[in-house]
């Protein structure tokens, strides 16, 4: 009995050591079973995720391709849709592609048309990826949009995608049977699910994964793992969530507990029964069946994502070749080094280089590009590597065979845990868009030139909106130029005079309305440099459907030209009334002279039609402005005087203009003076000197025609033709006074004209 009490005494001895060390042996095992539990669904939710980010990358580099269409930065869709349209018959799982204004107005639609379901939003930084929508461009099922920014105008492309485009990762991954893997959007809302996907797109999660993730959002974490009853069976289940950086998509893998649970509990009871040497071999196999599972599943991840790296090549590859450019990868190593691994097949005769196999280097890329265009080139890869943040930038190359091409070059940035940055971007030659675009130039400045020499001023009217558009200086002929443009139509009719404006207004609605042409010449109220004519000359279009679309057109201020005209005018009713008056005056003259011969009469009358025509002639050289004082006196002395004239005379007084009606009554005073001294005073001598001076007093012309040196004077027996005519003019015709004096010496004739009859003018 103590034999046997020492035997099991020992033998418990020993056994309760080894079940103490098998007991602690199981824990410690179950502990790193559970760990490989979690990693296990951890990495299934990880291969999920890697999927469903590399088709998000492949999707995205084909909108960022279709964002380099040609037509784009010109606002010519066509080859936009055209290329649009090609792609989506490539792609059934794309619905439409749409693009946006800076103000969210749809420039061009391709695929599925009508209104835009998706909210939106103002271009983004970086791709915008939306959570499901619907109703949605797909028709029959809910939609992705996918958002691009395109250069810096506030343009924005748009895909609208089904779920399983980007969802189908999901079908490649190797999950256990009975286990579910998930995809949700930002809004918590399913995209996808394995097994049975139909049946639950669209479909919220349960209450508890809700409050779950609102949790790892509100604490910026982008893993969890736990266990929860499932809502559908109350089945115990081990839940891994992992939230990707690009799309901040939800993927959650869940396993039953019970399948995990299993194995540990069969293996306690194991290690428990066949004690230490069993826990220790179990122990070791535990730890090579570990180590195999570790290595098999990170061998499985590591396949997974080579083909989601060939898919994506594969689909880069089929977009490059219905594109007009090269699809390029770019690498900068850690090490600072440069890379181009991918260029598709349009590259080596874009380019004109040999690209072999493994692409090309940074180096024989940067030898491509012209020197003075390198430093923004590196500037723009050193801000987009900085910020990660899409790059655009265009760039001359020279090729091997010397010529130079434009590249506009446009890429996405991304990092890898490694340091390196990868661009996955497009290329295409703009060089006949440059040259285009210098032709526009030329033209815009021919017409430029064009529009300034001929004084033309350019309008547009958006009919649509009745919002004028001009140029500077027609806004400031209205008197317009504080008004910012767009300005609504009617402030450019309440600018016309009041009589006028009725008949242009209705005369534009009517082109307007009908499509016509219209053309004008009208003025406008007074904005400080008195009222201005403008001459208009417009037309406007229609759309297809006789839509009134807008009116275009030139303005001219034609101001001086109708000026020119009312002086024309002016003064051809001048010349019709002098012309009368001449022939009046010669009338009268040719009736009134006397002579004692046919000759004598014949030289008096020519010599006062001369007067007369030299008058005229005065009148006409100053435009029938009228003429000077001096130069009436100096006209009526010149056929009486020769090289000696300067001697013989002397005008001295102030300059003074006579006015158009007094002209011609001055020139005969001055004439019949002249023909007097001329014939019997100082002028009929070549001793003889005649002075005119004249000077204004008190509103009044005071003129003394002196004459000296000629023969003696005497006072005439009575009074002639000629001192009727000056007389008649003095008095009658300029309202003045008269004074002769008959000195021995020569006549001096004093005469006092009021400068109001004079010049035409009120004196001063």
């Amino acid at each position: 009995m103590n034999s046997t009490r020492r035997l099991a005494l020992a033998a418990s001895a020993i056994a309760l050591p080894m079940l103490v060390f098998a007991g602690t042996l199981v824990g410690v095992l179950d502990r790193d079973r559970e760990r490989q539990a979690e990693a296990a669904v951890r990495t299934v939710a990880q291969d999920g995720l890697a999927a469903v980010e590399a088709e998000l990358a492949a999707e995205l580099a084909t909108l960022q391709a279709l964002a380099s269409t040609p037509g784009l930065a010109r606002s010519q869709p066509e080859p936009f849709i055209a290329y649009a349209n090609r792609m989506l018959a490539l792609r059934p799982g794309w619905c439409a592609v749409i693009l946006f204004d800076s103000d969210g107005t749809v420039q061009a639609q391709a695929g599925r048309e009508g209104q835009v379901q998706a909210p939106i939003l103002p271009a983004p930084e970086q791709p915008r990826i939306s959570s499901l929508f619907q109703p949605s461009e797909c028709g029959d099922g809910p939609g992705i949009a996918l958002d691009i920014a395109i250069g810096r105008q506030g343009q924005q492309l748009r895909a609208v995608v089904r779920p399983a485009v980007l969802a189908g990762g999901l079908e490649e991954i190797a999950a256990p049977t009975g286990w579910v893997v998930g995809l949700l959007d930002k809004d918590q809302q399913i995209l996808a699910r394995l097994p049975n996907p139909e049946k639950y797109i669209g479909r919220s999660i349960s209450p508890s994964l809700a409050t779950r993730l609102h949790e790892m959002a509100t604490s910026g974490r982008q893993a969890d793992f736990f266990y929860t009853a499932s809502q559908a069976t109350g089945e115990n289940m081990a839940v891994a969530m992992l939230r990707g950086d690009r799309s901040g998509w939800w993927v959650i893998a869940a396993a039953p507990a019970a399948t995990l649970e299993e194995p540990q509990l069969r293996f306690r009871l194991t290690m428990l029964a066949a004690g230490g040497i069993s826990i220790a071999m179990v122990l070791v196999l535990a730890l090579a069946f570990g180590h195999t599972t570790a290595r098999r599943r990170e061998a499985e991840l590591a396949l997974a994502r080579l083909r989601g790296e060939k898919r994506e090549e594969k689909r880069l590859t089929e977009v490059a070749s219905n594109l007009p450019g090269i699809i390029y990868r770019r690498v900068r190593h850690p090490d600072g080094s440069v890379t181009y691994p991918y260029l598709s097949a349009a590259a080596a005769p874009l380019l004109g280089v040999s690209v072999q196999p493994g692409g090309l280097s940074g180096e024989d890329m940067e030898k491509l590009i012209l020197p003075e265009e390198r430093a923004l080139w590196a500037a723009e890869l050193d801000r987009s590597a900085r910020l990660l943040l899409p790059y655009r930038v265009e760039a001359r190359i020279r090729r091997p065979d010397g010529s130079i091409r434009w590249l506009r070059s446009g890429a996405s940035a991304r990092a890898l845990g490694d340091g390196s940055i990868i661009w996955d971007g497009v290329a295409i030659d703009i060089t006949d868009l440059k040259e285009a675009e210098g032709a526009l130039r030329t033209q815009q400045h021919m017409l430029t030139v064009a529009m300034r020499s001929g004084r033309l001023m350019l309008w547009s009217v958006d009919l649509e909106t009745d919002g004028v558009t001009c140029a500077p200086e027609l806004a400031n002929l209205f008197g317009l130029s504080h008004l910012e443009q767009p300005f609504p139509v009617h402030h450019i009719f309440d600018r016309i005079v009041p009589e006028e404006r009725e008949a242009i207004q209705a005369d534009y609605e009517a082109a307007a309305r009908e499509g016509g042409d219209y053309q004008h010449e009208f003025r406008v109220l007074d904005t400080g440099d008195g009222p201005r004519w403008l001459a208009v000359s417009a037309q406007a279009d229609t759309t297809p459907d006789g839509r009134p679309l807008r009116m275009v057109g030139v303005t001219r201020d034609i101001t001086a030209r109708k000026k020119a005209q009312a002086r024309q005018e002016l003064l051809m009713r001048e010349v019709d009334h002098r012309a009368k008056n001449v022939l009046a005056v010669v009338q009268s003259l040719v009736r009134l002279t006397r002579a004692d011969s046919q000759q004598a009469f014949v030289a008096a009358v020519e010599g006062r039609v001369s007067a007369l025509a030299r008058a005229h002639a005065l009148l006409a050289r100053n435009k029938w402005k009228g003429a000077s004082l001096r130069a009436l006196a100096e006209e009526a002395l010149a056929p009486y005087l020769g090289a000696d004239a300067l001697d013989r005379t002397r005008l001295t007084g102030p300059s003074l203009d006579v006015g158009p009606d007094a002209t011609q009554a001055v020139g005969m005073i001055f004439h019949e003076l002249a023909t007097n001294a001329a014939k019997y005073g100082a002028l009929a001598t070549p001793s003889g000197r005649v002075a005119v001076d004249w000077e204004i007093v008190a509103g009044d012309l005071h003129l003394i025609w002196r004459e000296s040196g000629g023969p003696p004077v005497q006072p005439p027996a009575g009074r002639g033709f000629g001192s009727q005519m000056i007389d008649a003019n003095v008095r009658m015709q300029l309202r003045g006074r008269l004074e002769m004096q008959w000195h021995t010496d020569g006549l001096l004739c004093h005469i006092v004209l009021p400068l109001a009859a004079l010049t035409g003018t009120a004196p001063d």
